[in-house]
């Protein structure tokens, strides 16, 4: 997993299978292990930079969700237990919220990923926002009983979902 820094587009982070994570200040020609005195518990699946703040990161690996706000310099568990970490996003126009789509379910942030509540119990693959208006968003989840993809919506910042099945299947 990699992300590019929105307010500074030379710093990158990107998370390795083996369970580290790298850091580029140069736009990827050079990097660096920024977890070697953190060891973390697993692959990295996602790498999400904080839109303002290239120093604040957000990273699944392994059953947890880890923060750094000083670069990579250290690392701390903001969330345990969430088998694995597909995707973690922030909202552009509040980044205090923070939304990571999980194994075990979906999960909401209101203060830029310190604490965490489960919002919708249920294993989901991808996390998006409305590009418009990012109190709208969009998961992806697998339905077990039909076997399917569900693609849900939600209005009001992941309070409620609803499924979306018109011109979806």
């Amino acid at each position: 997993s990699i992300d590019q820094s929105l307010s500074n587009s030379n710093v990158l982070y990107c998370g390795t299978e083996p369970g580290e994570v790298y850091k580029s200040t140069n736009g990827g020609d050079n990097w660096s292990n920024v977890s070697l005195n953190d060891p973390l518990s697993g692959g990295v699946n996602s790498v999400k930079i904080h839109p303002s703040n290239s120093n604040i990161v957000l990273i699944g690996s392994g059953n947890f969700i880890y923060k750094t706000t000083d670069g990579g310099g250290t690392w701390s568990i903001v969330l345990s237990s969430v088998v694995r970490t597909n995707e973690i996003i922030f909202a552009p126009s509040n980044p205090n919220l923070v939304y990571a789509a999980t194994n075990n379910g979906f999960y909401t942030s209101s203060d830029g990923g310190d604490n965490w509540v489960l919002a919708y119990p249920e294993e989901t693959f991808d996390v998006k926002l409305n590009t418009l208006n990012d109190n709208i968003i969009y998961i992806v989840k697998h339905n077990n009983a039909l076997n399917i993809c569900e693609f849900l919506m939600s209005i009001n910042s992941g309070l409620n979902f609803t499924v979306q099945s018109n011109g979806w299947y």
